[in-house]
């Protein structure tokens, strides 16, 4: 006897599902002044980005869990991270997770601006539809969001030390 295999697809969910994408990105690019298009896109380039599962995890439990804000009382002022930031929303995919770790990777190397149009040229060189690719200057206003909570991780003092000890054995 042979069974049939069906194929379902829920628009109810499938549609819930970008709605709460979008509305996730649009929190994100509100809380940092960046473009939507720019945290989507670098999310989607992360894909693309081969990276270790410890380093992943580095950067997961390092630079995505939001620090608790500092309270100025002689200001009466709380000092800290939005928890609905670029960094959080790249956070909560693997995708985004290696994006977020060749972007302090970078950091470690160079300065915002120089890291975010590196960023920019990769998207541009590995992008098929360049129709709706972010723009330079989208990239590194995300790259210079994403910055302070990137020195919180090590991860670029760890390739760092990982490319002297290579160049090291070859010696």
């Amino acid at each position: 006897m042979s069974s049939l295999v069906t194929a379902q697809w829920n628009l109810d969910n499938a549609a819930q599902s970008g709605i709460d994408i979008a509305r996730g990105a649009l929190q994100a690019a509100t809380s940092d002044n960046v473009q939507a298009l720019a945290i989507l896109s670098c999310e989607r380039f992360g894909n693309t980005i081969a990276m270790s599962i410890d380093a992943r995890r580095k950067i997961e439990h390092s630079e995505v869990p939001t620090p608790l804000p500092s309270v100025l009382g002689f200001l009466q002022v709380t000092i800290g991270y939005s928890t609905n930031d670029s960094t959080t929303y790249l956070g909560r995919s693997i995708a985004g997770l290696q994006f977020l770790g060749l972007a302090c990777a970078l950091l470690q190397a160079m300065d915002s601006f120089n890291s975010g149009l590196t960023v920019h040229a990769m998207l541009e060189e590995s992008a098929a539809d360049k129709t709706l690719a972010p723009t330079e200057k989208q990239i590194v206003d995300l790259v210079r969001s994403i910055e302070p909570r990137c020195s919180r991780s090590g991860l670029g003092d760890e390739v760092v030390a990982r490319a002297r000890s290579r160049q090291g054995h070859r010696a």
